[in-house]
């Protein structure tokens, strides 16, 4: 009796030892960078805490045929989107001065379409500068190709790209606020 209990514990725990070798996939980490020294912007820039609607964490998240949505266990970012574009946004709007541009931001789309090959982010801003305030929808969107290696470095790299052009967007537009607030003040 004893040594059926020991062989069938030896089978069972063989047949899990092969489960656990038989997995080689390995989770990968992504995240967004900066490329780039910008120069400093003439007023200091407060990102505020940014809310993620997109349904995004940091698994990535395709967007596949039919509009079905899917996560990939094994590609991830390093950080939520939220705290990867604050990070990114915080870099890239460095500036100095008295005046202050506080930066508020819905990411409303962080996702990878897997049926154009393309990366889309997507975010609603309000920009305020004292009594002037702008808001404006942003939209960047990169088409990438995986033929020549890994679509999830693609994916990332593209996902990169529309950060990058994002925060460039939004840098122009604090200037252009800073500038309204700044003609306003000499009219009075």
């Amino acid at each position: 009796m004893n040594k059926k209990f020991f062989m069938s514990g030896i089978l069972v725990f063989l047949t899990a030892l092969t489960g656990c070798i038989g997995s080689s996939s390995e989770t990968r980490f992504f995240t967004l960078g900066g490329n780039g020294i910008l120069q400093d912007l003439p007023c200091r820039v407060t990102v505020s805490r940014i809310r993620n609607l997109s349904g995004a964490d940091r698994r990535f998240l395709y967007r596949c045929q039919n509009n079905r949505m899917q996560n990939d266990e094994f590609s991830r970012w390093l950080l939520d989107p939220e705290l990867l574009l604050e990070r990114l946004l915080r870099s890239k709007l460095n500036g100095t001065g008295h005046e202050e541009v506080r930066v508020r931001c819905v990411i409303t789309a962080f996702e990878i379409d897997t049926t154009r090959n393309t990366a889309v982010l997507a975010g609603d801003f309000t920009l305020y500068c004292g009594e002037n305030i702008l808001t404006f929808r942003a939209l960047e969107e990169r088409k990438f190709s995986a033929e020549s290696g890994d679509f999830s470095v693609a994916a990332a790299e593209a996902m990169n790209k529309c950060a990058s052009a994002l925060a460039g967007t939004l840098r122009e537009k604090v200037l252009l606020l800073y500038k309204q607030s700044q003609a306003g003040k000499t009219k009075l």
